[in-house]
């Protein structure tokens, strides 16, 4: 089959030199234009304003079934370059917000609370505030007694699901 004659011109040794136009009817070429549709579909799409989706943790912190008076719940978002959450807890309760969707691990620390009178610290089971390690965010004093294994992601065993939009998920922590 001869093809449509596209351009014609002479080459440097004088012959001529005859370019076919392409044959878009061939599967070959239908399969190579939806390739290089899909490509170019694609690479659009970061240029959107396509966003991952996000959701928000509240809840409730408890330590030996009390509420933990003071202290942070960290988020650490697994999967990639996804980012850190902290959240103060304030009399057991704390929220984060904006969350990625997926698997993440859940450190916690609690904190003397101070009372609203000035008086002395208010900590669970009477128990004395311990000195900070130095790994620690210096927000407050640590309580004596919460278990350190709670502070890092590799120990704590706290784990949760963040889906689309606002979610409840509760912390009842042991000795």
């Amino acid at each position: 089959m001869v093809g449509i004659v596209h351009a014609e011109w002479r080459g440097k040794r004088g012959d001529t030199v005859t370019q076919e136009a392409p044959r878009l009817h061939e599967p070959r070429a239908i399969c190579s234009i939806g390739r290089l549709s899909l490509v170019a579909a694609l690479l659009g799409l970061p240029g959107c304003d396509w966003t991952a989706p996000t959701g928000s943790l509240a809840g409730t912190v408890r330590f030996s079934g009390k509420p933990v008076p003071a202290g942070r719940i960290t988020v650490l978002c697994e999967g990639g370059n996804k980012p850190v959450f902290f959240a103060d807890i304030t009399d057991g309760v704390y929220r984060v917000e904006g969350a990625p969707v997926g698997a993440a691990r859940v450190t916690i620390q609690a904190f003397a609370a101070q009372s609203p009178t000035g008086k002395a610290p208010t900590l669970p089971g009477n128990a004395t505030a311990l000195p900070i390690p130095a790994n620690v965010p210096r927000i407050g004093k640590p309580v004596s007694g919460f278990p350190e294994r709670y502070l890092t992601p590799n120990t704590s065993g706290l784990k949760c699901e963040i889906r689309p939009g606002p979610q409840a998920k509760d912390f009842d922590l042991e000795p």
